[in-house]
């Protein structure tokens, strides 16, 4: 029998030639042979029984060769210095006069490492380009005009006269105040309170530029 593609029949019915069903048949009894575990969200696979498939599959067109799966080394960086930025996370700068931007960490790996600003830093990049690797390694004094308040209060504002919204006036230890002294409640927006899923009692941190308290925003939810 002559190969030929597969070529769907008016009825819905699809028509391949033996060969090329076989060689399906063959790759998918490979894949399920090379599954060697699974969670809920991921199948774990042999991987030299997948290299096996692949060499199978290549076979079909390019006789004799046989395949490799390759590994992209991870990437380590120079020093880097954190630089925290208004809106959550922070710029890794270069540890020189120059302080370029090379790359940025999440908020989240802010906490996970237990970083702040002027922390000095090495980390490794795996192939997708996520953290797989960071060390504190020193610091330096680095000023970037940033004021914060960490592990604030998430109240109702009901008893500050603004009933229907959330707002932040205080942690355990600093109230906000503006340039005059007096409180500065923070009302929340309500398309912040969406997104971090806020409700009173929790905890957040804020952060701002220093003397710009319209510049304030959650970063981050306890």
């Amino acid at each position: 029998m002559s190969k030929e593609s597969i070529i769907p029949k008016p009825n819905g019915t699809v028509q391949v030639d033996l060969a090329t069903f076989q060689q399906w048949q063959q790759v998918m009894t490979m894949i399920n042979a090379a599954s060697c575990g699974a969670t809920d969200q991921q199948v774990q696979f042999d991987t030299a029984k997948i290299e096996s498939m692949l060499t199978y599959c290549v076979g079909l067109t390019q006789p004799g060769k046989t395949a490799q799966l390759v590994t992209r080394a991870a990437k380590a960086t120079a020093k880097l210095i954190v630089s925290p930025t208004v809106a959550g996370g922070a710029d890794l700068l270069t540890d020189d006069q120059a302080h370029a931007k090379q790359s940025q960490l999440s908020e989240a790996t802010m906490h996970r490492y237990h970083l702040h600003a002027g922390d000095v830093i090495t980390v490794t990049l795996s192939a997708d380009g996520q953290v797989a690797e960071l060390q504190k390694v020193g610091r330096v004094d680095l000023h970037n005009d940033l004021d914060g308040l960490a592990q604030a209060v998430v109240e109702a504002g009901d008893e500050l006269g603004l009933p229907g919204h959330l707002v932040v006036s205080h942690n355990q230890t600093t109230t906000l105040t503006d340039g005059s002294g007096m409180p500065y409640p923070y009302v929340i927006p309500a398309a912040v309170v969406t997104a971090f899923k806020l409700k009173a009692g929790d905890q957040v941190d804020l952060r701002w530029y220093h003397d710009e308290l319209m510049t304030m925003q959650v970063i981050w939810r306890y």
